[in-house]
């Protein structure tokens, strides 16, 4: 095989000439029929246009013709795990981890393909069996704390990712790692959150070209400007759903959108909000570099991105500078810790005054409510009062599991102590895994709940049987100190009251914020001993819930929280105000 006819292809792609690049692919796979390294190497530029079947299929070709190899074994796995077919990775991987049960490459795509599954408690043995053997072994480490941070460990996944991060001190993936865990430990304090972020800021510096010192665009603070939305989640995700109500209802005179989609996985919701947009660009394949270059040329004026830390995040493309004006929003409840971040759009509640000193970026505030809530069509009818009913109230949460801390399952165990007739509900994407349930009725019998008072509800099929659940819940709970989002929009939305703990940074004020835009302030509380009562009075009074529930929908559809309209004027007038302000430093 020729490396120069390997990169020759790889240039075609690079220049959008995907026809001929595909074709001078397959001849090469043609003239290396019987070369697994070639199989795989057609494989990978097949990847690189999308053409994800032939990609399988030539990854296939690749480790049957070198059977037991690992390296072309863990590359199809790769390859169908991209093509979103994480069970037939995982039956590809078994066979030779068996044999080789530490080999770090195999433990780590296995670990991954268990996590994609939500088998979070096998993917924890296999990344800490092979960590042990490979006590270097960055990569090991980051999956070994997400798999606990999954299992909601966060005590344990903490410590962790905090010494590999030291440990690792150039690896990046750890130090974004760090900040991302940092937000689910109620012990984490705000300088240490904020350390970590500025931390990832300069672990990635060394390995990125110098950040754009200067933009040609035109300093017309009046004109239509080129907005861009940088995200991995412009699909079935709750960023796509608060994001939505401004793609829908802006200022289309005022404003031309394009979209930067940086995940493979798209679905009826990528399909509805690329309609919306001016210019859809798929970043999929592209590394950092690759989605800033893109967005220079397109000459962005005002660049939103929407995941700070979150996975498939694109961080490194904002430290490149490729937009004069650089924001982030709803995604990431905490800074990024970079410079080239000039604001991050929040609201008086989430962060009050003093809060800038805890972030890279401006604050800038988009009162009287940082989030429109869009709800879903389709929702079900909002149903009685389980509690009229049963004579018992349920309370509930369907937040996911790393939120799920040992201090928040002690604050709802003493919730359950005060109302001795009341049951709890849970459930999230992660119940599916029988190991996690089983631990989670363990850790909340040691704070002596019986685990007949605690129902573990396996996620449902669809989002209208998710909302549907709802049915079985008569008062919502917010863990601490990462609040839920979307979870609280749903249960309001489905005449289920939420009752929340307003801390002292953005992750813990969000439910604030939000019960706050809806008018029910008196379910905010403001200490622990606060909350339980506030619980307690709630669930005591089955008259006022059924009449709570028979009204929130309709004060959720009344309130500033689903004007999607107003909002939309609210957030076009912070996009221009941030034009403005470059446009004046000239």
């Amino acid at each position: 095989m020729s490396q120069h006819e390997v990169d020759q292809i790889s240039r075609l792609i690079a220049e959008g000439r995907t026809d001929e690049a595909r074709a001078r692919a397959l001849r090469l796979a043609q003239s290396g029929a019987k070369d697994a390294r070639v199989q795989q190497a057609v494989s990978g530029l097949l990847a690189a246009m999308s053409q994800m079947p032939q990609a399988v299929y030539y990854a296939h070709r690749a480790a049957q013709l070198a059977p037991g190899e690992p390296e072309l074994v863990v590359f199809l796995a790769r390859q169908l795990i991209i093509s979103g077919e994480p069970a037939k990775a995982l039956a590809a991987l078994e066979p030779l981890h068996a044999k080789r049960p530490t080999d770090p490459a195999l433990s780590a795509t296995k670990a991954e393909c268990l996590g994609i599954l939500q088998r979070f408690s096998e993917g924890e043995r296999v990344a800490r069996v092979a960590l042990e053997a490979h006590q270097t072994d960055a990569g090991l480490a980051a999956l070994l704390a997400g798999a606990l941070l999954n299992l909601g460990r966060i005590e344990e996944a903490t410590p962790l990712v905090r010494e590999a991060s030291l440990r690792f001190a150039d690896d990046a993936t750890l130090a974004s790692g760090l900040a991302h865990v940092l937000n689910y430990d109620p012990s984490a304090t705000r300088e240490e959150q904020l350390e970590a972020a500025k931390r990832y800021a300069r672990v990635i510096a060394p390995g990125l070209p110098p950040p754009l010192t200067s933009h040609a665009n035109a300093r017309d603070p009046q004109r239509r400007l080129r907005v861009g939305v940088l995200s991995p989640d412009l699909r079935a995700h709750s960023v796509a759903f608060f994001i939505e109500p401004w793609m829908r209802h802006r200022d289309r005179a005022g404003t031309e959108l394009f979209a930067y989609h940086t995940n493979r996985m798209v679905d009826g919701v990528t399909e509805r909000l690329r309609g919306l947009c001016d210019q859809w660009r798929d970043m999929s394949m592209a590394n950092d570099v690759g989605v800033a270059q893109t967005i220079a040329n397109d000459g962005i004026d005002v660049l939103i991105e929407l995941s700070g830390h979150t996975q498939g995040h694109s961080l490194a493309a904002l430290h490149l500078r490729p937009a004069p004006v650089q924001a982030t929003y709803c995604g990431y409840p905490n800074t990024t810790g970079l410079a080239s971040v000039d604001a991050r759009i929040v609201d008086s509640i989430t962060d009050p005054t003093g809060s800038e000193v805890f972030a890279t970026e401006a604050l800038v505030r988009l009162d009287p409510c940082f989030l429109c809530y869009a709800p879903p069509p389709g929702a079900p009818d909002v149903t009685p009062l389980p509690a009229a009913s049963r004579g018992f109230v349920t309370l509930g949460s369907f937040n996911s599991v790393p939120k799920l801390n040992a201090r928040t399952i002690a604050l709802w165990s003493r919730v359950l102590a005060r109302v001795p007739t009341a049951r709890l509900a849970l459930k999230a994407q992660n119940m599916v895994d029988a190991l996690l349930r089983e631990d989670l009725h363990r850790r909340f019998e040691r704070e002596g709940v019986s685990r007949e008072r605690v129902t573990l509800m396996l996620p449902p099929e669809g989002t209208r049987e998710h909302l549907a659940s709802y049915a079985s819940i008569d008062v919502g709970l917010e863990p601490l100190p990462y609040h839920g989002t979307t979870t609280t929009c749903e249960a309001m939305w489905m005449g289920v009251p939420v009752v929340t703990l307003a801390g002292d940074r953005h992750a813990s004020r969000v439910g604030a914020s939000l019960l706050s835009a809806v008018g029910l302030e008196e379910l905010i509380a403001t200490s622990e001993e606060d909350y339980v009562e506030r619980v307690a009075v709630l669930a005591e009074d089955v008259a006022r819930l059924a009449a709570m529930r028979g009204g929130l929908r309709a004060r959720l559809s009344a309130s500033v929280l689903c004007d999607q309209r107003g909002f939309a004027d609210r957030f076009d007038a912070v996009v221009r105000k941030l034009w403005r302000a470059w446009c004046a430093r000239g």
